[in-house]
């Protein structure tokens, strides 16, 4: 049973703990207690390992795994993917304006499925599962996590609908690339690599220095050098959704698909989904 004057020495060791109402699982009704701030649910059956991290002795936090099991059902699935993502990339979103911030992955989308597939029975497991389909790891923005997610979710709910494509994947550079730039290796923010197909975010396209743009420019042709199109995508293609859907049409049929997009209404559907992704959760 918690401590009740515990949990306030916690609360006010951890600020994230104060921020709003604390939520503690108990494994009996006998076992909560009333406190300012604090809600205590009974969860009686067992957690599967990897459900939680330890984070002083005795005091455990749920592990990113286990919080998107737990969020599932409060979630929508273009939301909990968005999250997993999030969760398995290289950046995290401050509590307090939604900016974002270099930090190291917290999960990975293997270890996210695992937790899901032994937690079946938990309310919102469904939508979980399908949440996985679209967890990628890799991401280094949440911007790059938006794209991919406008590219591969389900046409009916605004998506595209696609082949779920690489985040941030490696490319070694060929003899003459590497001789040409000094580099041993490639990045692209998205890439389909059966397709030699990559998608690359340029949020300033048209506010860049000469250096930026020679360099861009340079990397884009070695990477044609090396069979792999680019294609870019800037801010204004996520705020006009009839030039996104351009490049959707593009890379589907690169992808060798046939895009669905002229089912009734996805136009207004793509243009709510990327709104919903752009106000994450």
């Amino acid at each position: 049973k918690p401590d009740p004057e515990r949990v306030r020495g916690l609360q006010r060791r951890y600020p994230a703990f104060a921020r709003g109402p604390l939520d503690m699982l108990v494994g009996t009704g006998d076992d909560r207690f009333r406190g300012n701030g604090v809600r205590c649910r009974v969860h009686a059956a067992s957690f599967p390992p990897g459900s939680f991290v330890e984070i002083e002795p005795g005091v455990f936090v749920a592990s990113p795994e286990l919080l998107l099991v737990r969020l599932a059902p409060k979630l929508s699935l273009p939301h909990l993917a968005q999250l997993g993502t999030e969760f398995c990339g290289e950046y995290g979103l401050s509590l307090e304006d939604k900016k974002a911030y270099e930090r190291p992955p917290l999960a990975n989308a293997a270890r996210i499925g695992s937790i899901v597939e032994r937690c079946a029975g938990e309310n919102g497991i469904a939508r979980a599962r399908d949440a996985l389909r679209y967890i990628q790891n890799g991401s280094e923005s949440p911007r790059e996590t938006t794209i991919a997610l406008l590219f591969d979710l389900p046409v009916r709910l605004g998506g595209g609908g696609l082949v779920v494509p690489e985040m941030n994947h490696v490319i070694p550079a060929t003899h003459y690339v590497w001789r040409a730039t000094g580099r041993r290796s490639l990045r692209c923010d998205l890439i389909w690599p059966d397709a030699k197909l990559a998608i690359e975010y340029d949020s300033d396209l048209h506010h860049k220095g000469d250096d930026r743009v020679a360099g861009d420019a340079t990397r884009r042709t070695a990477l044609a050098r090396m069979g792999i199109e680019v294609v870019t995508v800037a801010s204004r293609h996520l705020r006009n959704a009839a030039e996104f859907e351009i490049i959707v049409r593009h890379v589907a049929n690169r992808l060798g698909k046939r895009p669905r997009l002229s089912q009734a209404g996805w136009l207004s559907k793509h243009i709510e989904l990327r709104n919903h992704l752009l106000d994450p959760y």
